[in-house]
């Protein structure tokens, strides 16, 4: 789990039985479990692209960053960006999302975005470009909108300075935000899972396992 503050709200209700069972078949369309795992496995390659899948989903807030520890802090993990390069839709849907048609057009555009931004980027640095600060007069929803295809642009050509190129690109009040759960690039607590599938969150010890870690799950189980 990339947030501590989540995990204690879904402990929470897990105390609730007949309601958590109506909520998750609410929302999830099935009951999601939980299994308790106590391992922290650092994941800051999958923590950057749940980032990315949950801008591109959701507008950021004060609330939300403080909830997951700030986003767009880690560099999305090079194999993530490489599958999308190569992998076709189909495939990515096998690989990245949980299986049946509920809100196929919605993984679909998440996947085409991540494609088309991929393009973006190599483009740029075709043209010797980079990504340019963003205004402070914007609004943080549309900052973050548009910091997301940064962060794909640093993580392909700069993920060692990842931290430093995307300080220049998004101003400070939005970036370096003052939590106390830290950047939220582990995984632990919990693996996650329907009930007809076996997409497992916090199960991967290495952190460099495919796509079936904790961000790509997470996506579908944590926003």
């Amino acid at each position: 789990m990339f947030s501590p503050r989540v995990d204690d709200i879904w402990h929470e209700m897990l105390m609730f039985t007949r309601e958590y069972e109506t909520f998750s078949k609410a929302y999830f369309k099935e009951v999601l479990h939980h299994t308790p795992n106590m391992e922290v496995t650092p994941i800051p390659g999958e923590k950057g692209f749940f980032d990315w899948v949950y801008l591109s989903i959701f507008e950021s807030t004060p609330n939300s960053r403080a909830i997951w520890g700030g986003f767009l802090k880690n560099p999305i993990k090079q194999e993530i960006i490489d599958d999308f390069k190569s992998l076709s839709e189909n495939e990515l849907l096998n690989k990245y999302f949980r299986q049946g048609h509920d809100w196929l057009n919605n993984k679909l555009e998440l996947i085409r975005k991540f494609k088309s931004e991929i393009l973006l980027s190599e483009q740029m640095m075709e043209t010797n470009r980079k990504p340019t600060p963003l205004s402070h007069s914007s609004s943080e929803s549309q900052i973050f909108h548009l910091a997301v295809g940064a962060a794909i642009f640093y993580s392909l050509y700069d993920s060692h300075s990842f931290q430093n190129s995307m300080d220049e690109i998004l101003p400070d009040e939005y970036y370096k935000v003052a939590t106390t759960t830290g950047t939220g690039a582990t995984c632990s607590g919990f693996s996650c899972s329907g009930s007809s599938d076996s997409c497992h969150s916090g199960g991967d010890s290495g952190g460099d396992s495919g796509g079936s870690s904790c961000s790509s799950c997470g996506s579908g189980c944590s926003s």
